[in-house]
């Protein structure tokens, strides 16, 4: 079977088994992500009390953890997740957000990793070059203006993809103009997308929700591959019917949505700019 039949098959069982997501993200984000596992026919819980995180965990096909506004009590439910998690071989995806620019949460992703081994990293550049070299090259959210994934920098930048997915033996995955994805051995790189995904909060927060769905339903590799290229083909599809009606973010929101909750495999194989690389 070669990955394009396997992201396709995958997709499909996923469909049919909704397996349960549980996902302890930031407020920002959490309805866009609770929306974008429902589209793919998965079942999303958003628990993140401390007293009850362990076991919904325990009940959940996969974890996903999002270090974006974080607070003391999400932090505890998410150590308690992790641990219940890296008990029982539940896949764990972690979403750095905003690690460049806070010791704190650079502390927090230390913790997190010496309690379970994550199964996909997903973030931008410049979170995994924070996470490899310690270095910050942001003050929000953002990638850096430097650390930007473009065609033109896209072989580049896959470095801190690549040292990612060795230093924590996982699948590192990040998202630019060309997403890339790498397991330390392989590297993939996906050119779909539109520009309209930066203009709404939380595109990158359903990205890494979408990880845990397909992880709940393949391997890690094959499920970074799909979340990636989910988000990007549905984001171009999304944008064309907003610029055929002349609309704006608030009816690319909505459409994105749709797009992600009707796509079919034939589409996804259709539309899906990639090409792999060995390391």
């Amino acid at each position: 079977m070669n990955q394009m039949e396997s992201m396709a098959l995958l997709l499909k069982n996923l469909r049919q088994t909704a397996p349960l997501i549980h996902c302890i993200t930031n407020h920002i984000s959490i309805n866009d992500c609770a929306n974008a596992v429902l589209a793919l026919g998965a079942r999303p819980i958003m628990a993140e009390h401390p007293d009850e995180a362990a076991e919904i965990t325990g009940h959940a096909q996969a974890l996903v953890l999002n270090l974006g506004n974080i607070s003391a009590s999400r932090m505890e439910a998410m150590r308690r997740s992790a641990c219940a998690a890296g008990k029982t071989g539940i896949p764990i995806v972690l979403d750095p957000a905003g690690v460049g620019c806070s010791p704190l949460r650079r502390a927090f992703f230390a913790e997190l990793a010496g309690i379970a081994s994550f199964s996909i990293i997903r973030a931008n550049s410049s979170e995994l070059r924070a996470l490899c070299s310690g270095d910050s090259t942001t003050d929000g959210v953002d990638v850096a203006a430097d650390d930007k994934i473009t065609r033109s920098t896209a072989k580049q930048q896959a470095q801190w993809v690549v040292e990612a997915a060795r230093r924590f033996h996982c699948v590192a995955s990040a998202s630019g103009e060309v997403d890339i994805v790498s397991d330390g051995q392989s590297c993939w790189f996906l050119s779909n997308g539109d520009p309209m995904l930066g203009q709404i909060t939380g595109t990158g927060c359903m990205s890494s929700a979408l990880a845990g769905a397909c992880c709940a339903g393949g391997q890690p590799l094959e499920a970074a591959v799909t979340a990636a290229a989910l988000m990007g083909i549905c984001g171009e599809q999304a944008a064309a019917e907003t610029r055929a009606r002349g609309r704006g973010a608030g009816t690319f929101h909505a459409a994105l949505l749709d797009a992600l909750s009707t796509i079919s495999s034939e589409a996804l194989a259709q539309n899906l700019h990639m090409e792999g690389a060995s390391l």
